[in-house]
C-alpha cells in the first residue's frame, strides 16, 4: 500500500521594490515562505490563498504557478507543496503575530535568499523573479572611476527625457536617444506585473518630442567595462548632473548577485536608494545638491 501524501500550498509574495515576504516559524525556528496544508475538500489554489492570509494577514491574488516541491516531512511522510507567485492586494503592512508565524519581513530578493533556511525556498524565489520580469541588478556610486578603462571601453551617449514621470500608480513615458537609436518607452504603473513597451521612433519624432521634456532630463555617457565575467555599465552624467557617476551590473541569478565582488574603485552601494533612479534624478537632481 502506498503512503498517503501530505498536500500543502503556499506563495512567493512579491511587492514593488522588489520585496519578498519571508516568515519566521517559531515551532521550527526557521525562515520560510508562507504555506500550509490543505483542508478537506479544498483545492491547492484555495489553500494557497487561505494559508498566506492566515499566516501573514495578506489578501493576495495568484499569478503564475511555480514549481512544486516534494520532500519527506518531519514525520517521514511524503509531502508535496504547490506554490504560486502572488501579488498582495491588501494587508501587506498589517502583519500581526499568530500561532504559526511570529515575524514577517519584506526583503530584497538577494536578502531573502540569504535569510531563507531551505534551499528549496531559495530556488522558488529565483524562479519567481523570471515570470514577473524583475531584473536582478545592483548599483553603486563611483567618485573616481579608472580613466584608462573608461577611455578604452565601448561607449554611447544617452539623452533621456520624460514626457510623464508618473507616480506609483501612473504611467511613465520617456524618449531616449542612445547613439543613433531613438526610442519611445511607456511603462504602466501600479500593479506588480507592469506593461512595458519600447517603440523605435524616427529621429525627427524624437526632436519634436524632446522640447516637451524640459526640466525632466538625464544626459550621460555609458561605458561598458568587463569585470569578472560581468559587464559594468558606467554612467558618467552630464549637464546639471555633471560629476555623478553610477555603475550598474545586471545578473542572471540571485546566486551571481550575492557572490559578485565589486572592484575596489566602486563606492557606496545605492541599489535600494530610490533617489538614484533615472526618473528621480531627472526631476530632483543629484542627492545632496542644492
Amino acid at each position: 500500500m502506498s503512503e498517503k501524501r501530505v498536500e500543502a500550498a503556499g506563495g512567493v509574495i512579491l511587492r514593488e521594490g522588489p520585496r519578498i515576504a519571508v516568515v519566521h516559524r517559531p515551532k521550527y525556528d526557521d525562515w520560510s515562505l508562507p504555506k500550509g496544508k490543505l483542508d478537506d475538500g479544498e483545492t491547492f489554489e484555495e489553500a494557497a490563498l487561505r494559508e498566506v492570509e492566515e499566516e501573514t494577514g495578506i489578501r493576495a491574488r495568484l499569478l503564475e504557478e511555480l514549481d512544486s516541491v516534494t520532500y519527506r516531512d518531519n514525520k517521514d511522510r511524503p509531502k508535496i507543496v504547490r506554490y504560486w507567485l502572488m501579488e498582495p492586494l491588501d494587508g501587506a503592512d498589517d502583519f500581526a503575530k499568530n500561532d504559526e508565524v511570529d515575524v514577517l519581513e519584506w526583503l530584497t530578493p538577494a536578502d531573502a535568499a540569504k535569510r531563507l533556511s531551505h534551499e528549496r525556498d531559495r530556488e522558488l524565489v529565483e524562479q519567481a523573479l523570471r515570470p514577473s520580469g524583475v531584473e536582478i541588478e545592483r548599483k553603486w556610486l563611483a567618485s573616481d572611476p579608472p580613466r584608462k578603462q573608461l577611455d578604452k571601453a565601448p561607449k554611447d551617449h544617452i539623452a533621456q527625457g520624460y514626457l510623464a514621470v508618473g507616480g506609483d500608480d501612473e504611467p511613465e513615458v520617456r524618449v531616449r536617444r542612445r547613439g543613433k537609436k531613438t526610442l519611445l518607452t511607456v511603462k504602466s504603473g501600479g500593479d506588480l506585473v507592469r506593461v512595458e513597451e519600447e517603440i523605435a521612433i524616427e529621429p525627427r519624432a524624437f526632436e519634436n518630442l524632446w522640447p516637451l521634456t524640459e526640466g525632466r532630463r538625464v544626459e550621460k555617457t555609458r561605458h561598458l567595462i568587463p569585470c569578472d565575467g560581468h559587464t559594468l555599465e558606467v554612467d558618467v552624467f552630464d549637464g546639471d548632473l555633471a560629476g555623478l557617476v553610477l555603475v550598474e551590473v545586471e545578473f542572471a541569478s540571485l546566486a551571481e548577485s550575492i557572490g559578485f565582488q565589486p572592484p575596489k574603485w566602486l563606492g557606496d552601494e545605492v541599489t535600494e536608494d530610490g533617489r538614484y533612479k533615472n526618473k528621480r534624478l531627472a526631476v530632483d537632481g543629484a542627492p545632496g545638491r542644492a
